[in-house]
């Protein structure tokens, strides 16, 4: 059996204040180093390039021996990009800058162009790939337990030898595997709190009858070794020096006849049967994969934390803002890559948060983009249409040339159905009445249009009654303005009938005196279940430049269901082109998210009833985890359009 290592450094790690990045340096890095030297075992290391940066600065002895170990091929370093953000949530610009400035830096200091990356957190999507392509990687590194859960065909025997898996463009990439269950393990041990010998059996226990094959022992955190996070309240204590432990490790690996590798040697063993096979890592359930267990998902750094969804926001703005002015200095990227760094969107410490706040918020002003009014996304023409409305006293009618919406009053004005007459005599979507499905569990009223606020331990609040309503008619746009007072604030909703595009608008605005605990989902969309049957589909982008297309098969799945009473939901999509697509093989909905106004994730639901299908999008501006931390208040300020496609 052949193993290898793999130590992540981040001297950007969320809980680590700034000021103890010189005892990480002194109780996590040079110990590895040391060993390495000592023991003459190949180990790979993989550090974001600001970690590189920073190690510099503090420690320039540390890169020299580093770069030396390289050279000597005892350290096989891994890239990931300057900063450590989430490619399933950031605009594919983002992603290539990401990479493109972190090769720069790792050529500066080490002297090396990278071909293996470990993907930033695991939070893996198909379209991140091109991005790695693009920047001469060739190799990635990925969690084996999340990828085999998704169940696409996977065999057991798959995670001994390295894969391939196909970008959006039918370009290859080399997949080695990393486990979730493994690193875990591995810190059990070296935290003392399984001995060596149960450590031992359990790696014993997954030998294989093949000739040649490879595990890795541990791919994470190099942080957590003889130095603690403080992330947790359960965090074991430092009892045992652990780097002897880890010494003592590898001395037992090498008497029972193990032998170590660099990671990417893993690419060099060969097996017919159940290596170099074409896997597929996600599915309409699992589109955007992380690693641990299912709490650890990408929501944590979209919409919990702090504020993720405000400095999300702040950092789309900025992007759209640098877009706009074409910008050409890398180091005005390099910032905004920095800045949406998964590290301050989940246990940053108040010191560190406050300091981000400060850089973000300079950014921002530097590159402060104009207050948007939702109008301006409308296009503005003088030739009249004539439009057609019916305000009565439960309901209003707006029908133009082509599309036809219905409103109903008593209940937010929800969009009871939404027509476009050259697509379907049916309502595309809309309201789903009590009693439609066959299932008791789904014998409820499934709305469109709506808002749904689920405080933990609390009653649901939602804009499913009478608000103050008017109605404004500006040429080709009509617009229902409606006000709901709540007990924590209010909420303002624009209805838009813009009947020159053939598209609705739904606007929101929240404003809550106090934060809550529990997540805060908009816009559902609920698909006419008569009309969509089979061939069902969503289709986005999740940190690419090429859509990605998830076909619905029997497969049921609901990305906002809880996983426990701590985490709100259990999957999103990034929608980082600002589009989502879903519908069938004849017509789809396009629903586009304008990110001047807040960031928002996707969400999608899909459930086979008997013979009916139940289809549904919704999207989220807060949701609950580990990571969550009570803001004074909570303000949000959305819009999304919504048309079908010919």
């Amino acid at each position: 059996m052949k193993i290898h290592f793999i130590f992540h450094l981040n001297l950007c790690f969320s809980s680590i204040e700034e000021k103890e990045r010189e005892k990480v340096i002194n109780e996590c890095y040079w110990p590895l180093i040391k060993i390495i030297e000592k023991l003459k075992i190949p180990i790979g290391i993989e550090a974001s390039a600001y970690t590189i940066e920073e190690i510099n600065k503090i420690d320039t002895k540390l890169i020299k021996k580093l770069k030396n170990l390289i050279f000597q091929g005892l350290c096989d370093f891994i890239g990931s990009g300057y900063s450590q953000l989430i490619g399933p949530l950031v605009p594919a610009k983002i992603n290539n800058y990401n990479l493109k400035i972190g090769n720069q830096i790792y050529h500066k200091f080490l002297n090396i162009k990278p071909k293996t990356a470990l993907i930033n957190e695991q939070a893996f999507s198909r379209g991140i790939l091109e991005n790695y392509i693009s920047n001469g990687y060739e190799n990635v590194i990925m969690d084996w337990d999340n990828c085999f859960k998704v169940g696409n065909n996977f065999k057991d025997e798959y995670f001994y030898f390295s894969q391939k898996i196909y970008t959006e463009n039918k370009k290859k990439i080399n997949l080695i595997w990393s486990s979730s269950i493994f690193f875990q393990k591995f810190q059990r041990y070296i935290h003392g709190e399984i001995s060596l010998n149960e450590y031992l059996n359990f790696i014993i226990s997954k030998k294989q009858n093949f000739r040649d094959y490879s595990l890795c022992l541990y791919a994470s955190d190099l942080e957590v070794i003889n130095f603690r996070t403080k992330r947790f309240k359960t965090e074991t204590k430092i009892i045992y020096d652990e780097w002897l432990r880890f010494e003592i490790l590898i001395k037992k690996l090498v008497d029972k006849n193990f032998h170590f590798i660099n990671p990417t040697e893993v690419l060099k063993i060969r097996n017919k049967r159940f290596g170099s096979k074409f896997v597929d890592l996600t599915n309409p359930e699992f589109p955007c994969i992380t690693k641990k267990q299912s709490k650890y998902n990408i929501l944590r750094w979209a919409v919990t934390g702090r504020d993720d969804n405000k400095i999300n926001t702040i950092c789309w703005k900025i992007f759209n803002k640098f877009k706009l002015k074409k910008e050409k200095k890398l180091v005005s990227w390099k910032k905004l890559c920095f800045l949406w760094s998964s590290d301050f969107r989940t246990h940053i410490t108040s010191k560190r948060w406050k300091k981000y706040l400060l850089k973000l918020n300079d950014l921002k002003k530097k590159n402060l983009p104009s207050k948007k009014n939702f109008l301006q996304s409308c296009y503005s023409t003088n030739k009249k249409n004539i439009i057609f409305i019916n305000n009565s006293r439960n309901s209003i009618n707006i029908k133009g040339n082509n599309i036809e919406i219905m409103l109903n009053k008593n209940k937010g004005c929800v969009i009871d159905k939404f027509y476009d007459h050259r697509v379907s005599k049916e309502f595309i979507f809309g309201y789903v009445p009590h009693g439609y499905f066959k299932d008791i569990v789904y014998g409820v009223d499934f709305y469109s249009g709506h808002l749904v606020i689920e405080p933990l331990g609390q009653f649901k609040i939602t804009d499913l009654h009478k608000p103050d309503i008017k109605v404004k008619k500006l040429n080709n746009i009509v617009i229902i303005e409606c006000v709901f007072k709540i007990d924590k604030g209010k909420i303002f909703k624009k209805i838009i009938f813009d009947n020159y595009n053939n598209r609705i608008g739904i606007y929101y605005k929240i404003r809550l005196k106090k934060n809550i605990y529990g997540s805060v989902r908009l816009n559902h969309i609920t698909l006419n279940p008569k009309i969509y049957k089979k061939n069902l589909y969503f289709e986005t982008n999740n940190g690419g430049k090429e859509l990605e297309k998830f076909l619905i098969k029997k497969k049921d799945f609901d990305h906002g269901r809880a996983i426990s009473h701590l985490i709100s939901a259990n999957q999103a999509v990034g929608a980082t082109e600002n589009i989502l697509y879903l519908g069938d093989k004849t017509k789809s909905l396009k629903i586009t998210i304008d990110r001047d106004f807040d960031n928002q994730i996707g969400m999608l639901s899909y459930k086979k009833i008997y013979n009916q299908s139940f289809f549904r999008a919704c999207f989220s501006v807060k949701e609950h985890d580990d990571t969550t931390k009570e803001n004074k208040n909570f303000e949000s300020e959305t819009l999304i359009w919504i048309k079908t496609e010919l």
